[in-house]
């Protein structure tokens, strides 16, 4: 598959041609304007769809059980299970901790004896497959939990009661079997933090056009308990994330991806922990994709290669296709942040432009170097020191 990235240059540089500048700026023009009008129809009607999704307000009659997989979390956690304490008598937690030694886990024995009948505090039993302890977690929750509902959050994952109500309501009264909360990345006003805020936004905007389909992140996950049973890790699973998306679509459950629902939580707030995370990300849903979804895979690649040499022959087609999707990604950032995120353009403008450069990076830089590492990364795959 790494023979495809010398392919694509190849193609690249054969394909240059010279274009008449001033049909060049018409097309382009055109185009851009196409583009901003059917990103502003549809993020627009999709908000105001919604409204009428979620207005209900009816009784809820079922149970619901969060999971939380956490190690070293100090305070935080403290502060997330008080949050959700506090919510109606239907809703309990189970908590993993994954063998902290912050004092963490003593603090939340400590306050499940003040709610021992809402909270459990358990030790993660961790199993001997390369799979993140959070999986392990999860795994483990769903054969146990004899709740209706299951949430499954990371451990700073903070949802409001009102607008866990609509989602649970909807999702209640509605054909669908999971929805998924909107992540937002808001609790710090630096610029990377904004940038990461930018990208979640975005990835739910990309659901609206069908793009980004495999993506499907890991927390503000509502699920009613016969969807949950068909999931089952294997031995080598690099996200569980992705993974359990696609197990759910590969079993026909029906997901729901709000755009105005949010699962506040916390992310990198400089960019060497910014471009970290990013990293791992690319990562796993490189080795995702390759070992279980082929057809993304080629897709992934393919794109990846274009990203990284067109710089090599502005004057391609090709090339000029990764720009104009740069330009209009960026659009979508910006005018996502703008409706969903009610910012205004000033504030959306400058992280809408990192977050298309980031993007870049992920794809030029990135995924390449993991593709090519695949084979020997595989192995060394742990995640016994990975911090939930």
């Amino acid at each position: 598959m790494i023979l495809i990235y010398p392919i694509s240059l190849y193609i690249i540089l054969i394909s240059q041609r010279e274009y008449d500048p001033t049909f060049i700026t018409a097309v382009s023009s055109l185009l851009f304007f196409v583009i901003i009008i059917m990103i502003l129809f549809k993020l627009l009607k999709a908000k105001k769809e919604e409204k009428k999704l979620i207005a209900g307000k009816e009784p809820i009659e079922k149970t619901v059980e969060l999971c939380i997989v956490g190690k070293n979390e100090g305070q935080n956690i403290i502060e997330t299970l008080k949050h959700y304490l506090d919510f109606p008598a239907f809703f309990s937690i189970t908590v993993y901790d994954d063998h902290s030694d912050d004092g963490s886990y003593e603090k939340m024995l400590k306050l499940k004896e003040k709610y021992s009948d809402r909270l459990k505090v358990k030790r993660l039993k961790r199993s001997e497959k390369t799979l993140h302890p959070k999986g392990m977690g999860v795994e483990s929750f769903i054969g146990k939990t004899d709740a209706d509902i299951l949430l499954i959050n990371d451990a700073d994952t903070l949802i409001s009661l009102n607008h866990f109500k609509k989602a649970l309501i909807f999702l209640i009264k509605s054909e669908y079997d999971v929805v998924h909360l909107s992540r937002r990345n808001d609790f710090s006003n630096a610029l990377a933090t904004r940038i990461s805020d930018t990208e979640e936004i975005t990835n739910t905007s990309l659901k609206l056009f069908g793009i980004n389909q495999w993506c499907f992140p890991g927390s503000g996950i509502l699920m009613k308990k016969e969807a949950a049973k068909i999931l089952q890790y294997s031995d080598f699973v690099p996200g569980d994330d992705l993974e359990m998306g696609r197990q759910l679509k590969a079993g026909e459950k029906e997901i729901y991806h709000f755009q105005t629902l949010f699962a506040h939580e916390k992310a990198p707030m400089n960019f060497k922990d910014f471009f970290s995370q990013r990293a791992k990300w690319c990562r796993n849903i490189a080795y995702h994709l390759l070992e279980n979804e082929k057809n993304g895979s080629y897709i992934q690649v393919m794109g990846s290669s274009f990203t990284l040499f067109f710089l090599f022959g502005l004057s391609s087609p090709l090339s000029l296709a990764i720009i104009f999707t740069g330009v209009a990604y960026t659009l979508l950032s910006l005018f996502s942040k703008m409706i969903f995120a009610q910012c205004c353009f000033h504030e959306a403008f400058f992280p809408a432009v990192l977050n298309t450069f980031q993007l870049w990076v992920q794809g030029a830089v990135f995924t390449p170097f993991y593709l090519l590492l695949y084979l020997h990364k595989k192995n060394q795959m742990t995640y016994t020191k990975s911090k939930v």
